[in-house]
């Protein structure tokens, strides 16, 4: 059965969440293998920078990229889950790496501090490497703020990776009281979307 994008599900959905402050509204758990020798699996919990009627695009660290070569060749899946409101979806498709022209405008509507953070991996310790102690990072903040007084003095670095999952599967599930759940599987072929109903 032919269905209009469910991605304007997902969208609606998200939106809900976070005008309800649900605690995982502005994050997703993104999941890849890696077709590398040995193959890896890898998870990670990233934030959301947008959701739109064809991908989802997710801020990582270049610098903490293993095989950043390797990522657009991974399979990933994205993982959404809104507790508060008792929906999930999983997302799957292509993953591409956003040039830096097209992400720097995202890039400068990031919270402040999370652009230090981008300039603390470059010019300090990259992401996941081990701290001396919980002061060291402070410390790096704190001269970066000097540096930085206000969220548009901080200029684009770089090291910020974006990374854009155009979808082609989408599975809905709704949590219901009753414990007979609603869950529905969307995929995409020729720019055609195709719903199945799933046994919950």
């Amino acid at each position: 059965m032919t269905a209009s994008n469910p991605m304007n599900i997902l969208q609606q959905v998200r939106e809900t969440a976070l005008s309800q402050r649900d605690p995982n509204s502005r994050y997703c758990t993104l999941a890849t293998l890696e077709q590398q020798a040995p193959l890896q699996v890898r998870t990670r919990t990233l934030v959301v920078r947008d959701v739109s009627s064809e991908a989802c695009l997710l801020f990582v660290n270049r610098s903490a990229q293993k095989n950043l070569g390797d990522l657009p060749d991974a399979s990933v899946e994205v993982l959404f889950f809104y507790p508060t409101l008792m929906a999930q979806f999983r997302l799957r498709g292509s993953l591409s790496l956003m040039s830096a022209s097209a992400l720097e405008p995202h890039w400068q509507h990031k919270p402040y501090e999370a652009k230090l953070l981008d300039h603390f991996y470059q010019d300090y310790q990259p992401q996941s490497a081990t701290l001396e102690s919980r002061d060291a990072l402070e410390q790096g903040i704190s001269e970066l703020k000097k540096r930085y007084p206000d969220p548009d003095s901080v200029p684009f670095t770089e090291n910020a990776l974006g990374l854009l999952i155009t979808a082609d599967y989408l599975e809905v599930w709704q949590g219901m009281d009753s414990g007979i759940h609603d869950r529905r599987l969307f995929t995409r072929a020729d720019a055609v979307w195709k719903a199945q109903a799933l046994v919950p």
